[in-house]
């Protein structure tokens, strides 16, 4: 929990048991109180993410990326303890280029958010899950949500250029 604290600072560090069992849980409302998470990290740019899956992996410990919650998947839940990483605080859209209608986002950004943003340019991102009021899109291309506008437009994936990402050992592509 220092190590969190150091790297994220404390006011972004979630450890009294009651939050952890708020995390590690979804919409599924599917909740072991055995298998909850040790810490939940709010991070706000991808060096403290790096810094944390670099302690994590120098520990063995797992680590659970976590957006909105909203899906039914389990997609994050804890099953061994460790670091829930929320990117919630990771909600700039950073860029949107109509010239050549690419949009660069961070993962805590709130669909419906992107899809009011780019509409003010006359653009349509047509990723609608049901959930697009909370869900954010870091989750949506994590797991390829779609919602009805799929069928006619494909789901997130479709959508994805490029990612920046962060490997395990904390090596930033």
């Amino acid at each position: 929990i220092r190590t969190m604290e150091n790297i994220v600072g404390k006011d972004n560090v979630l450890s009294a048991y009651e939050e952890l069992l708020t995390y590690s849980t979804d919409s599924t409302n599917i909740t072991n109180p055995d298998e909850i998470a040790e810490v939940v990290v709010f991070v706000e740019n991808v060096q403290q993410v790096s810094k944390i899956m670099k302690y994590a992996y120098s520990k063995s410990k797992p680590v659970i990326a976590r957006a909105a919650g909203t899906n039914l998947c389990g997609a994050c839940l804890p099953k061994k303890g460790g670091i829930i990483i929320d990117f919630a605080k990771m909600n700039k859209i950073l860029e949107i280029s109509k010239d050549n209608l690419i949009c660069k986002v961070e993962p805590g950004v709130v669909i419906e958010d992107l899809q009011k943003e780019v509409g003010k340019l006359d653009l349509f991102y047509p990723p609608d899950p049901s959930n697009l009021k909370a869900s954010m899109i870091g989750g949506s291309i994590g797991l390829s949500s779609g919602g009805p506008h799929t069928f006619k437009y494909g789901a997130t994936k479709d959508f994805v250029i490029d990612l920046e990402v962060v490997l395990s050992d904390g090596t930033i592509m």
